[in-house]
């Protein structure tokens, strides 16, 4: 029953349309000396503009290494962090995760996607993975599933030769996730329920156009608030919120080591991707960089 399903991401969505965007592109300095880039990514669902994805292209080719939030390549990844989520769940029923009132929101969710989760345990239909599967009705028709920025660069430095590393593993994504209080699981699915249906798409939809906007006008912290507001409006930030947020400081920290390394020892400029949502915010990577002794710049990329 395992579905393939990279919950961390911004956005899945599916349409005929795709959306292109210019990037959100910072140049990071220390002194006089430029040490690389960080590009904020909308991980599913919209493109760059054409001469711009020339230009970004050209500058990961030039890089000695690209950082990422996930390897894509890493096949392993998936089953990893649906069994780190899954762990508190062993050897638990539904009806021990979400109670008796949430098994009909279960049920529902289920129905919606073709699967019988309570046909299964929910350490094997994990809630998140049968919500966010469900979900993906409430995504607006202007979007594109298998458009993914970070893909389209991660392969862009495979044909350089350029290495790529992940700034956290499979079970370190899970944490958050992991912790989240058992009793909220039943909160949750009750709450996915009630917001997936005929009402559900325009307001999301106009959370999205506006986070799409903000990324667009080069407003790192426009993303992170249309972004917020989204999960709020569906009254499912109790999980969302810390699955997002909560890998902030681990993923600024690791991203200011690899900076001071090649600040320090040379080698070459790096370039890294992470989530738009990601940048703004005191706690955010551009903050966190900045603080560090780090300038970073807003670039308009030229191809």
């Amino acid at each position: 029953m395992r579905r393939s399903c990279w919950i961390l991401a911004l956005m899945l969505v599916a349409c005929d349309r795709t959306p292109e965007v210019r990037p959100l592109l910072y140049s990071v300095s220390y002194g006089k000396a430029f040490v690389g880039h960080v590009l904020g990514t909308i991980h599913y669902g919209a493109s760059l503009a054409g001469h711009d994805a020339q230009a970004v292209n050209a500058l990961v080719s030039k890089s000695r290494r690209l950082l990422v939030e996930r390897d894509l390549r890493d096949r392993a990844f998936q089953a990893s962090f649906e069994a780190a989520i899954a762990r508190p769940f062993v050897r638990q029923s539904w009806a021990q995760v979400v109670g008796t009132n949430g098994l009909a929101a279960v049920a529902n969710l289920g129905k919606r996607i073709g699967v019988d989760p309570l046909g299964a345990s929910p350490a094997q239909m994990h809630p998140l993975l049968l919500a966010g599967m469900a979900l993906r009705q409430c995504d607006p028709p202007d979007l594109k599933a298998g458009i993914s920025m970070d893909a389209d660069l991660q392969a862009q430095a495979a044909k350089a030769g350029v290495s790529v590393q992940a700034l956290e593993s499979a079970e370190e994504a899970a944490e958050a996730i992991a912790a989240v209080p058992p009793a909220a699981w039943a909160e949750y699915v009750i709450q996915a329920d009630r917001f997936i249906g005929p009402s559900c798409t325009a307001p999301t939809a106009d959370y999205i156009a506006a986070t799409i906007h903000a990324y667009g006008s080069g407003d790192a912290a426009g993303v992170r608030v249309a972004s917020l507001r989204m999960h709020q409006h569906s009254s499912l930030a109790t999980v969302h919120t810390p699955m997002i947020y909560a890998r902030e400081p681990r993923l600024a920290t690791r991203i200011v080591s690899h900076f001071r390394e090649a600040a320090t020892q040379g080698g070459g400029p790096i370039f890294v991707t992470v989530g738009a949502a990601h940048l703004a915010d005191q706690g955010g990577v551009l903050g966190q960089l900045r603080r560090a002794g780090f300038s970073v710049q807003l670039e308009a990329v030229t191809p």
